[in-house]
């Protein structure tokens, strides 16, 4: 009896080094150091982390918005600062997704970040919470528009004149009814059916 309760303590023994890594019946403080070196570990890689994402939001919430800010195509078309400045009542508007040419960073916001709206005189683009700068607010009169193109079931493709550059807005819900209040301001509208790369703007 006594054999078999020596070789289990001695069992057991072995396994509490092989996971712990050293003897502690021989070294106390090893365990200490093991736990310590984890910890150290775990706070580098916090630090990192916290870096890391810190970076990512002073690059969308600051860097990107100037630098989408000083593009020709934001400076010629930036909308006013508020709503308000449009002094009348959207004819229609609609929630969807978004790619931008590259004179406005190339940039693509999912579903449903971006609102589309069509007023008497002009079509606006912007975020759908105004904390999310890195979505450009832009205005565009109907006149500045060449013509209006469908893609794929629920997507619509902005084409402007000068400059010529394009915007994709995608995933949009009563799309026909921005077509029919753009022909009704003299756009030309192609309702062909047209396949839908969102990975190009076109």
């Amino acid at each position: 009896m006594e054999g078999s309760l020596s070789r289990c303590v001695l069992r057991c023994e072995r396994y509490v080094q092989k996971v712990v890594g050293s003897g502690l019946d021989r070294c106390p403080g090893c365990l200490g150091s093991s736990v310590l070196r984890t910890l150290q570990g775990v706070a580098w890689f916090l630090v990192f982390w916290v870096l890391a994402m810190t970076w990512a939001i002073v690059f969308w919430v600051v860097i990107l918005p100037r630098w989408q800010k000083a593009q020709p195509l934001a400076r010629k078309y930036a909308a006013p600062p508020t709503r308000t400045a449009y002094n009348k009542v959207a004819f229609w508007q609609g929630v969807g997704a978004i790619r931008l040419p590259s004179e406005l960073g190339g940039l693509s916001a999912s579903w449903p970040l971006v609102r589309l709206l069509a007023y008497d005189d002009r079509v606006g683009l912007e975020p759908t919470l105004r904390l999310m700068s890195f979505i450009p607010s832009l205005s565009l009169e109907w006149a500045a528009l060449e013509r209006i193109e469908t893609v794929g079931q629920r997507g619509v493709r902005l084409r402007i004149k000068d400059p010529a550059a394009a915007l994709l807005v995608f995933a949009l819900t009563n799309r026909d009814g921005l077509l029919d209040i753009a022909e009704q301001r003299g756009v030309t509208v192609d309702r062909s059916p047209r396949r839908h790369p969102w990975w190009s703007v076109g």
